[in-house]
């Protein structure tokens, strides 16, 4: 009797050990393995209620970490559904509407989030990343105080704060919060770009290049890094030294339509106004209604005596500026340059 009683409950005690197991694994780092998991749970039915409705929140949050955003807002959905009092659900399917660009829904999640936990420092700082990314500087720093209230050790959020304070010139400021960041954090080689670009708006140049010496000390591959100090150097007129920054910066990010820019501008300055025109060209491929690329391209042109596609770039600038009668204008600049180079060239024919 001993031996059946043992021989019955052994898979019972097996089917246990595994329902434990897919527990957690539910909520575990492994994306796939976490979905794995969590589906097999879903689909057992054994489930109901407040301990579903984790369920489908942990396998909301591994859809989140692969990038598949509405997969993981049908998730919190069902989460929210079984418990409307999941502050931290609303809260992911806010992050997820702000990796969707739907800054509206995003809010409405975070602020519900907050009238059920209204100490959620993480709900705070995500719904201050939103109203960042909608222009709104205010009421983004208003949300980093608040989560920093809550939480004041957290390196990002005094970063994005500072983000904010620089949007709205506020250099100093953005320099305290830079300051903290990497107090917190000394390897925080976004701080370090952040604060340099800070001290370039405040014509503190040579700090500003410590400060992205030391983010390529940090990140030796960061394009924004080479970038940056390529334009301070730029500003400081070391056109030798702000070039081979610019090289590094597109040879990590090759489609960056500033960098060629830039480096345009440099070789203007070195008077090689072919290579300019080469990077120039570049700029304008990767974005055709790059004005400054178009003026400068234009003052190119006109140093190597190319005065009809000089003449061009200024028209098209032209249209750009001014829409249809942009255009109107710059077609009249076109034909009367065509114009003239015939009726040059027929002249000295003549001659």
């Amino acid at each position: 009797m001993l031996v059946l009683l043992i021989l019955l409950g052994e898979p019972a005690v097996l089917l246990g050990q595994t329902r434990n197991e897919k527990w957690k694994q539910c909520g575990g780092n492994d994306p796939d393995r976490t979905i794995e998991a969590c589906s097999a749970l879903i689909q057992s039915g054994q489930d109901t209620g407040i301990s579903l409705a984790a369920i489908f929140y942990d396998r909301g949050l591994a859809h989140a970490h692969k990038g598949d955003y509405d997969l993981a807002i049908n998730d919190y959905d069902q989460a929210i559904r079984l418990d409307a009092s999941l502050a931290n659900a609303f809260d992911a399917r806010g992050v997820a509407y702000g990796h969707k660009h739907d800054y509206d829904h995003a809010i409405q999640n975070f602020d519900q989030a907050l009238r059920l936990n209204p100490n959620l420092a993480d709900a705070y700082y995500s719904r201050g990343l939103t109203y960042r990314h909608k222009g709104d500087n205010d009421h983004a720093i208003e949300d980093f105080n608040e989560a920093l209230r809550i939480n004041p050790s957290n390196a990002e959020v005094y970063y994005y704060r500072g983000r904010a304070y620089a949007n709205k010139n506020d250099n100093d400021r953005a320099i305290q919060d830079c300051d903290e960041a990497l107090r917190i954090n000394p390897t925080y080689a976004a701080a370090f770009i952040l604060r340099g670009n800070a001290y370039v708006s405040k014509h503190n140049y040579d700090r500003a290049i410590q400060d992205f010496d030391r983010a390529l000390q940090l990140n030796p591959a960061s394009a924004d890094a080479f970038y940056n100090r390529a334009r301070t150097y730029e500003f400081k007129g070391d056109y030798e030294r702000s070039i081979p920054d610019f090289d590094q910066a597109l040879q990590f990010q090759p489609s960056d339509a500033d960098s060629f820019y830039g480096r345009g501008l440099a070789y203007s300055h070195k008077g090689d106004y072919h290579r300019a025109i080469q990077d120039y060209n570049e700029a304008l491929r990767i974005n055709p209604n790059y004005s400054s690329a178009l003026l400068n391209r234009r003052s190119a042109y006109a140093h190597e005596g190319d005065y009809l596609r000089a003449m061009a770039d200024y028209g098209r600038s032209l249209q750009l500026r001014f829409g249809i009668l942009g255009s109107a204008i710059s077609l009249c600049i076109v034909g009367f340059a065509v114009a003239l180079a015939f009726n040059f060239k027929r002249f000295r024919k003549q001659l």
